[in-house]
């Protein structure tokens, strides 16, 4: 009990804010709609600054911690792309907007990466006695998570390229 005292106590506010707002998205997108790219960055910025901050605050960069990371980003990224190619989204390439259909899956897949990426960080920062292939494990998890998020925008990236086009601003104006 003390350590779950300890947990939350110890955690920043701001954290609870970013954990708050990212579920606020979350839950937008189980209705789907039309959004503006840039808003696609959002999450992935987060998730790639918690992951920088776990190796950068907490550990001395080993060719191990590296490779898990990077591999667990790869093959996150893929998921993300093949994720987010399988749902209907049409793109209007002027205004740069996306129509999303709703889905569960994005709101699952954030409060899962937050808790793992804040288990990890916690462990990085309370238990100095994990073995490097434990921490290594944690960091492809982590970092594959991640990789869901940033394979996710760039497949919008590339709808937003290749097409075809759709006149989206009337549907944005309509909801």
């Amino acid at each position: 009990m003390d350590t779950l005292v300890y947990f939350l106590k110890g955690t920043p506010w701001f954290v609870y804010l970013i954990l708050v707002y990212l579920i606020f998205i979350g839950i937008k997108s189980v209705k789907g709609g039309v959004i503006p790219l840039w808003k696609l960055f959002v999450i992935p910025i987060v998730f790639v600054g918690m992951s920088i901050n776990e190796v950068v605050t907490h550990l001395k960069l080993t060719p191990l911690y590296i490779v898990a990371s990077l591999v667990g980003l790869f093959l996150g990224g893929c998921f993300g792309f093949w994720q987010f190619k399988r749902l209907k989204i049409r793109v209007d390439q002027i205004n740069k907007l996306l129509e999303i259909e709703g889905s569960w899956f994005g709101l699952y897949l954030i409060i899962i990466t937050f808790i793992v990426k804040y288990y990890v960080a916690y462990n990085l920062e309370v238990n100095h006695s994990m073995s490097p292939q434990v921490i290594a494990a944690m960091l492809f998890a982590s970092s594959g998570l991640t990789g869901a998020f940033v394979g996710r925008l760039v497949f919008s990236l590339y709808k937003i390229k290749a097409g075809p086009h759709a006149d989206l601003v009337l549907a944005k104006s309509k909801k």
